[in-house]
């Protein structure tokens, strides 16, 4: 038997860490900044996205005010002419503006003004402080061609400016000056920007809070998987992250992750019985070839029919060792990850034509049971390999008289192909056993490898299948090679 492995340095606790790998603190450094990257580029982007919708509420409040100021001075002018109008032309000018001023209302701190220049003025009683300012003395110095507006400061405040001609007799006679106050709508401007600001600020806080925590609690869980990925990288292949409560993209990949770890540490395992099996395999002939030489070695005989013996023994016994070599390397070909070469085979003639090169196996009854008009889908040389194993096998635990059977039978996508005998059987207890490498049954041949019927299985596997064993209505065990047509079934 082989010798047991050294025993290695024993696994490190679980969060202490080794030589090469970042301490606890160190991680939790790297996830934290990792998460604090992206919430700050999330931060500038939303920053950025609440800044440019602020300024653009703010540009269209401006202009908001601008438009109902406007609308406003041009209501004035409005009114002015329809009075005006309700007048003869000869009407004395100033006296008709005058008594209009009296008898029109207009909003405090507003600005209702006609003039001639150089002649005279007048302006509603709350808007002498506006109308004694510079700008509006210019304004009224001069008839203006056509009628403008104009945003202004004026005595300190900001307001909205129109500058329209009068006419009377046809011709331009005076300036109507309006002047609107801006102050009241730019506070509520002022008020609408702060509080769009405040609001942007709260949300700019709570989102990049909200990402923050939410990116710190994934990163928590991707660094799980990296911890563990560590520790099966230190040879801990038992680590599983487990559960981790959620059915999320994180979740899927856990999941995904610890199935992975299975089929990892199922490998490795296979991989050390079969390192297991084949050195105790290939042992004992190799003993068994290097007793009998040495022996002949230290004999030092002369005497040919003992060396043929000898020489007999040693070369049965490499033989031996090239046929389990050669039984190997077909099993790790068929249990590859390749998809096998499909294609259709018209099963009635594939079947007869293996009969019948199997006749020449062994002195045996040879039966081949009615097969099905069908075509299946399977790789032909692989298929055909897995049964000569199984009647290898038949041919092993029968002798000359005894009946080896192949049957076949399709039943939708599925193809199974049967090979019964009239030996001994296959007990129940022993019939998933003998699937695995190197198992024997206690009727098994001598000269078996046990390494047939798990080529067969492993066949079986690539085609979505599996060998199944039971008894025969023979006597003995039916062997059945179960396939899975991938194109769904009989044509």
């Amino acid at each position: 038997d082989p010798a047991p492995p050294a025993a290695g340095p024993p696994p490190p606790e679980r969060g202490r860490p080794t030589a090469g790998q970042p301490s606890w603190p160190a991680r939790l450094a790297r996830r934290a900044g990792t998460a604090g990257r992206l919430a700050s580029l999330q931060a500038v982007v939303l920053a950025a996205i609440i800044a440019g919708s602020v300024l653009a509420l703010l540009h269209t409040t401006t202009v908001g005010i601008q438009n109902v100021a406007v609308r406003q001075l041009d209501a004035e002018l409005q009114d002015y002419q329809q009075a005006l109008s309700n007048h003869p032309p000869t009407a004395d000018l100033r006296t008709v503006t005058t008594a209009y001023l009296h008898s029109h209302a207009v909003a405090a701190g507003n600005l209702l003004e006609v003039s001639q220049p150089s002649s005279w003025a007048v302006a509603n009683a709350g808007g002498v402080r506006l109308a004694h300012d510079p700008v509006i003395a210019a304004l009224s110095a001069r008839v203006p061609a056509r009628t403008e507006v104009a945003s202004r400061t004026v005595a300190g405040t900001e307001v909205e400016v129109m500058a329209a001609p009068v006419h009377q007799s046809g011709r331009p006679d005076a300036v109507f000056i309006a002047a609107v106050d801006l102050g009241g709508l730019n506070a509520a401007r002022g008020a609408a920007v702060q509080l769009a600001a405040i609001e942007g600020t709260v949300a700019l806080v709570a989102g990049v809070l909200g990402a923050y925590l939410l990116l710190r609690r994934l990163l928590r869980r991707i660094g799980g998987i990296t911890d563990t990925a560590e520790a099966i990288g230190r040879g801990r292949l038992a680590e599983r992250l487990g559960d981790q409560g959620t059915t999320d993209e994180v979740g899927e990949l856990a999941r995904s992750f610890d199935d992975m770890l299975d089929r990892i540490q199922a490998a490795v395992q296979a991989q050390e019985a079969l390192l297991s099996d084949v050195s105790h395999q290939l042992r004992t002939p190799l003993t068994v070839a290097r007793g009998h030489l040495e022996i002949l070695q230290r004999s030092r005989t002369s005497d040919p029919e003992e060396v043929r013996e000898t020489l007999d023994v040693a070369i049965g016994e490499l033989d031996r060792m090239g046929r389990l070599v050669e039984r190997l390397l077909v099993l790790g070909r068929a249990r590859e990850p390749v998809r096998p070469d499909l294609h259709d085979v018209d099963l009635r003639s594939f079947l007869a034509d293996f009969s019948a090169s199997c006749r020449v196996l062994a002195e045996r009854r040879w039966v081949l049971e009615p097969v099905p008009d069908a075509v299946a889908r399977f790789d032909e040389t692989e298929v055909r390999g897995a049964l000569l194993n199984l009647v290898d096998n038949a041919v092993k635990v029968t002798g000359p008289g005894d009946t080896i059977a192949v049957s076949a039978a399709v039943d939708g996508p599925t193809v199974r192909i049967s090979v019964a005998d009239s030996g001994p059987g296959i007990p129940a207890a022993d019939r998933e056993s003998v699937l695995d490498r190197f198992s024997r049954t206690g009727h098994a041949p001598s000269e078996g490898i046990g390494l047939g019927l798990a080529i067969a299985n492993a066949v079986c596997q690539a085609h979505g299948g599996r060998v199944e064993i039971a008894d025969s209505d023979l006597g003995g065990a039916s062997m059945t090679l179960v396939l899975q047509d991938p194109d769904g079934g009989r044509r």
